[in-house]
């Protein structure tokens, strides 16, 4: 029974009077306004400290048409010159290598997207960024894990965003220097990613017209194979003849004596005279077409080419006179250059320091809660010792 006013006690002690707490806090307002500066003058520091950081866009979409007309009307005139590399002509039809070396606006937009977005091209970007060209000790091998670090940095500064539904892709980067960053995008990224396209495009055009002056130089040498072996065949068959009709003694030919049955079958018949004369003409036929191997052999390039052969030869001499401008290739648009960024990205100054001041407040207002309830718990504790005292002593 003597415990009841204890027990009544403590209980009514631990309600919460909002009224009381209000009051409490407001005779804390000092403290709490302590520590709200505190962290604010903290948050001012750790702002100004930090580094800034300047980010920057460019904004690249789909090539206009027109851009790559000069081209495909290049591969246009490419196909003509090509559509006799053999001897049927294929029946006037399109090359086959030349008929892929067409582009068009979202074929070569998205070349140029994968060369964009590739490693390869970051890499060489990087290597030509400050990040690379940052200072080392003089003579000394260049620390490859620093290196790397610096590449996984530029790595987490570089973006480069493709748009779900549409054909813009927007590439940003960060840098502590204005210029640095816009010269990143500008100057570095989107160029390195045309120059790896142009490459691509360039090798493939170069090994398509190889592989069609290896056909015309194909074909060349075997009509000039069929002719020497056609006409060498026919001189030795004339030179046997003529064997023949000086053995005979057969000068002349005799047409009232020989049946073209006949002659066919025995050559030597047409008397020495006209074989001499038909081997002279083989002989000179062979003398006076020049071959294609020989065409810059001293007089040999005064002679003409074989029947069929000069077609070939033009068309080979039209395609290496062909040249292509790669540099006018233009697989994008450029909407927006990377400018300059005038103002830091980071660090967002006013924000830090406007976290730091309510952070500070909330801070100071649990401070002084908590001192508040250790002040209560002690005069609950001290209240408590004295009613025990009195209890235990009524007088």
């Amino acid at each position: 029974m003597q415990n009841t006013p204890l027990i009544h006690t403590v209980s009514h002690d631990d309600e919460i009077d909002l009224f009381e707490l209000a009051e409490n806090l407001y005779k804390q307002k000092l403290f709490i306004i302590f520590i709200s500066v505190l962290a604010t003058v903290l948050s001012v520091a750790v702002a100004l400290m930090l580094p800034e950081s300047y980010t920057t866009h460019a904004v690249v979409n789909i090539p206009p048409q027109g851009s790559l007309n000069t081209w495909n009307s290049h591969i246009s005139r490419l196909q003509r010159t090509s559509e006799s590399s053999t001897e049927e002509k294929e029946k006037q039809q399109e090359h086959p290598l030349f008929k892929n070396l067409y582009i068009g606006q979202e074929t070569s937009y998205r070349d140029f997207q994968r060369f964009l977005t590739s490693p390869a091209t970051k890499r060489s970007a990087f290597k030509q960024s400050a990040l690379f060209r940052m200072p080392t000790n003089e003579g000394a091998a260049p620390d490859e894990k620093a290196v790397e670090g610096r590449y996984k940095n530029f790595l987490k500064k570089l973006s480069v965003s493709v748009e779900k539904k549409g054909s813009r892709t927007t590439v940003s980067y960060s840098s502590r220097k204005a210029e640095e960053s816009a010269r990143v995008i500008n100057d570095l990224l989107i160029p390195q990613a045309k120059a790896q396209y142009i490459a691509s495009l360039k090798d493939s055009y170069l090994s398509s017209v190889d592989t069609v002056k290896k056909q015309l130089l194909t074909e060349i040498k075997r009509k000039e194979a069929r002719f020497k072996s056609a006409n060498q065949q026919r001189l030795t068959e004339l030179q046997e003849a003529l064997k023949g009709a000086i053995a005979g003694d057969i000068k002349e030919l005799r047409t009232s004596e020989i049946t073209p049955t006949v002659l066919n079958n025995a050559s030597y018949l047409l008397g020495s005279k006209i074989l001499k004369s038909r081997i002279d003409t083989v002989s000179n036929r062979l003398d006076q077409y020049r071959f294609y191997s020989l065409e810059n052999a001293g007089t040999a390039t005064q002679k003409a080419y074989i029947s069929g052969v000069d077609s070939l030869v033009f068309q080979l001499k039209q395609l290496n006179l062909l040249k292509v401008d790669f540099d006018a290739i233009q697989p994008y648009t450029l909407e927006q250059a990377a400018p300059v960024p005038v103002l830091p990205s980071k660090p967002k100054k006013t924000l830090i320091v406007a976290i730091g001041l309510i952070l500070g407040l909330m801070l100071g207002v649990f401070a002084a809660l908590l001192k508040i309830a250790i002040r209560g718990r002690k005069e609950r504790l001290e209240q408590a010792d004295q009613m025990q005292k009195l209890m235990a002593d009524p007088a």
